[in-house]
């Protein structure tokens, strides 16, 4: 799973990937929603998508 993490000064997304064992999806859900609640990204676009 890559999820977007803070940005780059440039603003750039940094992504970050997260891989688990065969079948424990449901843990790398858990796992990128507490990320979220921490960071939010949903709401954070680059510069460059802007335009």
């Amino acid at each position: 799973m890559s999820l977007p993490t803070m940005p780059h000064p440039d603003g750039r997304p940094i992504g970050l990937q997260l891989v688990g064992l065969h079948g424990c999806e449901e843990q790398l859900f858990a796992l990128a929603q507490q990320l979220e609640l921490i960071s939010p990204w949903a709401s954070r676009w680059p510069d460059l998508a802007l335009r």
